[in-house]
């Protein structure tokens, strides 16, 4: 009999991978809020509610949990704080709480966010430092999920480029919709991430799950500028990039501040479980592939 995994958030960017890549070895309970991508069928939770909470791992009986439910956009947090530590902070805290009860194992994912952006390729040793209210509430999440288990591990990846879970366009494909249709979108010349391609983050949980790895541990690939990556993304595509224009992040407003270099160092997660993300341009074919360019 397959063990059971949950997956918190299964209707988000990456969730539905996670679900998705679960599917093949194990018996996925994918969990949602409110969006539920096609193809998937699931139960909802209002992970804020640790009762709620508690009698869906009792009821389900999960021995692997997977939470990826979040107000992850910053700008949005910025403007509801209660909301953002109710959803982030509690319910990190609620299913941990509620999968140490059980003995369930739990992963749970953060960001690199949690970092103020003056350093780079920063390790998990390093003190982490937010900047806003969504990476504040990302950073007492970690606290929160370690304080409560053992039987754990904290997840902070990079951004991700791939195709999303069909709710609304992602920024990456957004952007080649700009370079198809010749609309312009500007892109920051002076910020860096480790851009890596969405399929990895299910197949790092994977890894984790195997290994029983528990701790904090990043996820990411190799440190890009954004503004360089994305036209490098559209180019091997074969997409213009004439409408593409390079701006520094202290010429564009926005409600949360956001760091100027918050790239990872993975390296533990591969000394460790022997993960490592898909190369560039293998990972590029794939996006292409998936929007039906072949």
């Amino acid at each position: 009999m397959k063990r059971k995994a949950a997956v918190i958030g299964a209707g988000g960017n990456i969730g539905i991978y996670v679900a998705r890549e679960l599917m093949r070895d194990y018996d996925v309970i994918p969990v949602f809020h409110s969006y539920v991508p096609s193809g998937l069928v699931g139960e909802f939770l209002n992970v804020a509610d640790l009762d709620a909470v508690r009698r869906f791992v009792k009821s389900k009986k999960p021995k692997i949990v997977v939470n990826l439910a979040a107000i992850a956009d910053p700008d949005v947090c910025e403007k509801n704080p209660e909301l953002a530590k109710k959803v982030n902070v509690d319910g990190a805290h609620n299913l941990a709480k509620a999968c140490d009860e059980v003995g369930a194992y739990f992963i749970h994912y953060s960001t690199d966010l949690v970092f103020d952006g003056k350093k780079g390729m920063y390790k998990e040793s390093d003190p982490v430092n937010p900047l806003n209210v969504y990476a504040a509430t990302k950073a007492r999440s970690e606290e929160a999920v370690l304080a409560v288990t053992k039987n754990a591990a904290v997840l902070r990846t990079a951004i991700v480029f791939g195709k999303g879970a069909g709710k609304r366009k992602n920024f990456f494909e957004h952007v080649v919709a700009c370079a198809r249709e010749g609309r312009v979108q500007k892109l920051f010349t002076d910020q860096y991430r480790s851009f890596f391609y969405v399929e990895d983050s299910a197949l790092a949980v994977r890894s984790l799950i195997e290994n029983r790895s528990t701790g904090l541990y990043h996820l990411g690939g190799a440190r890009r500028g954004r503004y360089e990556f994305t036209l490098k993304v559209l180019k091997d595509m074969r997409l213009p990039t004439g409408t593409m224009v390079g701006v520094s992040m202290d010429d564009v407003g926005s409600h949360a501040l956001r760091p100027k270099d918050c790239s990872l160092d993975s390296s533990k997660l591969t000394r460790d479980t022997g993960f490592t993300v898909t190369p560039l341009p293998e990972a590029i074919e794939k996006f292409k592939v998936s929007l039906g360019f072949v």
